[in-house]
């Protein structure tokens, strides 16, 4: 094994291992590093798929132990910790503040939706009126 593969092998088992501490240790209720090791994972890997198994793995560790959901509500979280390593190719052309701060956001914005629009679609919290 070459000296970059234990590197790259060190990092991923780190962004994993950090994203799952932060979900289990719950310092403040659903704020966690899960987005943002997939965003570093989108920029620093290679491969998108390689990139896309941080979020994947820790996402379901850390539910292993916390207990999962609806399959529908399941599904839209996991696809929507994906979407920061979409920005893989702009944060590789020119990484700076702003493009980080850019997607960081965006990524924490499109999350929001995505996953309450999951939630009230599914029925089980809220009705599916507009007072839910």
């Amino acid at each position: 094994m070459n000296r970059q593969t234990f590197i790259d092998g060190a990092i991923f088992a780190g962004l994993i291992a950090m994203a799952i501490a932060t979900r289990l240790i719950m310092i403040e209720p659903n704020v966690h590093a899960v987005t943002a090791a997939s965003l570093f994972a989108g920029f620093y890997f290679r491969r998108w798929l390689v990139a896309a198994m941080v979020p994947l793995l820790a996402m379901t560790g850390s539910d292993w132990v916390i207990g999962g959901y609806t399959r529908e509500v399941m599904l839209t979280v996991y696809l929507a910790m994906l979407l920061p390593i979409a920005w893989r190719g702009l944060l590789r052309t020119q990484l700076n503040t702003q493009r980080v701060a850019l997607a960081t956001v965006s990524s924490s914005a499109a999350f929001y939706l995505a996953t309450n629009a999951a939630v009230w679609h599914s029925g089980i919290w809220y009705s599916r009126a507009w007072d839910g």
